[in-house]
C-alpha cells in the first residue's frame, strides 16, 4: 500500500503484448496513457484504477473489466478504444470528456460515467449509457455540452448536484431513458444565436428542485426545443408543481406524455405524433405562443385549463384530435389576438383579456353544460362555427 504515488509524469503502455494493470490499495498514477498499436492489443484493468490527472487513449483497447476508473482531470480519447460495456463498469471524471475519435473511441455498453469535482468542464460529441452528475452547484463552474455538439445517453441521466448546460448554437442532449434533476442539480438549456439547443427525451422528466433558478433547476425557459420521443408512456413532474419550457414538442411513435404539473409553454406547444394528457386535475397549461395539434397528434386533457397569456398573438391550429378542458384567453392587454383554426372539444370558453378570432371553417364544440363568457372590452369574432 502507498508504494506508487507519483505527483508528476506519465505512465504509458506500448507494444503489442496483452497487458494488465493492478494498481489499487492506495496506489495511483498521475497521467495514464495507453498507446498500443491496434485495437486487437488489449490493456485490461484487474483492480480499480486511479489517474489523479489525465487518462489518455492513443491506441489499443482499454477494458475497464467491471472495475472503477477514476480520472482526476480529463478523459482524452485521441485513438484506440475505451471499453466500459459491463454493468459494473464505472468511470469517474473530474473535469472534461474529450473524444477526438468518434463513435469507435468509446464502447459504452452497459457502463456508467460519473462526473464529479468543480472546475469548468465540457463534454464533446459522445454516446454514453448511464450518466450521473455530482458536482458542486455553481453559476460559474459548469459542465457544458459544447456549441454544436451532440451527447446521447442511452440509459438515464441523473443530475444529483451541479449544473449541466446544453450550449446554444445547435447543441443536442438526447436521452433514451429518464431525466432526474435533484434538489441541488440543474439542467440549463442555453440560448445563443438563431439555432436552438435541443433536448430529446424518451423517458420520464422528474424535477426535485424546490426553487427555480438558471443553474439550480430544470431550466428550458430560453429559446430551445424539448422533444418527447419514443413509444413508451412518459410522465413530467415537478416538486414545485411548475415546469417551464420554450418549445414543447411531442413526436412519439406511440404512447402518452402525462404532464402532471402546471406548465409554462413559452414558445409553441406542438403535438406532431403521440398523445398529451394528464393524470391530475386543477392543472394549468400556460400558453405564450402557439397550440398546435398535427394530424397524427392527440391532446386529451378535458379536466384542466388552457390559459393563453403573454403580450404576443397566439395561434391555435388543430388538425388532429383535441379534447380540451377550459379555454381561458387571459392576455396581458386587450391588444393580442388568439387565432383559432381546426376543431376542438372543450369544457368552457372565457375571453378575459385579449381577442379571440375563430377563423372560417373552424369549430368550437362546447360540451353540455358549459358556457362562453366574454369580459367587458374583449373581442370575440367568430368566422367559423
Amino acid at each position: 500500500a502507498g508504494a506508487f504515488l507519483p505527483a508528476h509524469g506519465t505512465v504509458e503502455f506500448i507494444g503489442t503484448r496483452f497487458a494488465t494493470i493492478e494498481c489499487s490499495n492506495g496506489n495511483y498514477f498521475h497521467n495514464l496513457k495507453i498507446s498500443k498499436p491496434s485495437l486487437s492489443n488489449q490493456v485490461m484493468f484487474m483492480t480499480d484504477i486511479t489517474a489523479n490527472n489525465d487518462f489518455i487513449s492513443e491506441g489499443g483497447n482499454t477494458v475497464v473489466n467491471q472495475k472503477h476508473l477514476t480520472v482526476g482531470r480529463d478523459m482524452i480519447i485521441n485513438g484506440g478504444r475505451l471499453t466500459a460495456n459491463q454493468a459494473n463498469d464505472l468511470i469517474w471524471v473530474g473535469r472534461s470528456w474529450e473524444n477526438n475519435v468518434g463513435g469507435s473511441g468509446f464502447s459504452e455498453g452497459n457502463g456508467t460515467v460519473r462526473f464529479f469535482s468543480s472546475p469548468n468542464a465540457f463534454i464533446s460529441n459522445e454516446t454514453f449509457n448511464n450518466v450521473i452528475i455530482e458536482r458542486p452547484l455553481s453559476s460559474t463552474n459548469m459542465l457544458r455540452i459544447s456549441s454544436g455538439n451532440s451527447v446521447s445517453v442511452k440509459g438515464n441521466l441523473d443530475i444529483i448536484s451541479g449544473c449541466l448546460m446544453v450550449h446554444g448554437g445547435g447543441s443536442t442532449l438526447d436521452i433514451t431513458g429518464n431525466l432526474t434533476v435533484s434538489d441541488d442539480g440543474g439542467l440549463f438549456m442555453e440560448h445563443s444565436g438563431e439555432v436552438y439547443s435541443t433536448l430529446l427525451l424518451g423517458g420520464n422528466l422528474t424535477e426535485n428542485s424546490p426553487i427555480a433558478g438558471i443553474y439550480a433547476s430544470f431550466n428550458a425557459t430560453a429559446p430551445c426545443n424539448v422533444i418527447f420521443k419514443g413509444g413508451n408512456n412518459q410522465t413530467v413532474t415537478s416538486v414545485r408543481n411548475l415546469i417551464e419550457i420554450w418549445n414543447t414538442i411531442l413526436d412519439k411513435t406511440g404512447g402518452t406524455v402525462y404532464f402532471d404539473t402546471n406548465m409554462y409553454s413559452r414558445g409553441d406547444f406542438r403535438v406532431i405524433r403521440g398523445t398529451s394528457s394528464s393524470n391530475i386535475t386543477d392543472k394549468i397549461l400556460y400558453l405564450f405562443g402557439g397550440f398546435i395539434i398535427e394530424e397524427q397528434g392527440v391532446f386529451n386533457d378535458a379536466l384542466n385549463e388552457l390559459r393563453f397569456t403573454g403580450s404576443a398573438d397566439s395561434h391555435v391550429e388543430i388538425a388532429g384530435t383535441a379534447n380540451t378542458g377550459f379555454f381561458n384567453i387571459n392576455k396581458n392587454t386587450q391588444l393580442p389576438t388568439v387565432y383559432f383554426d381546426g376543431t376542438a372539444n372543450m369544457n368552457g370558453l372565457t375571453v378575459n383579456v385579449g381577442k379571440l378570432i375563430v377563423n372560417s371553417g373552424a369549430t368550437l364544440n362546447l360540451n353540455s353544460g358549459t358556457n362562453i363568457r366574454a369580459s367587458a372590452g374583449t373581442n370575440f369574432l367568430s368566422l367559423g362555427s
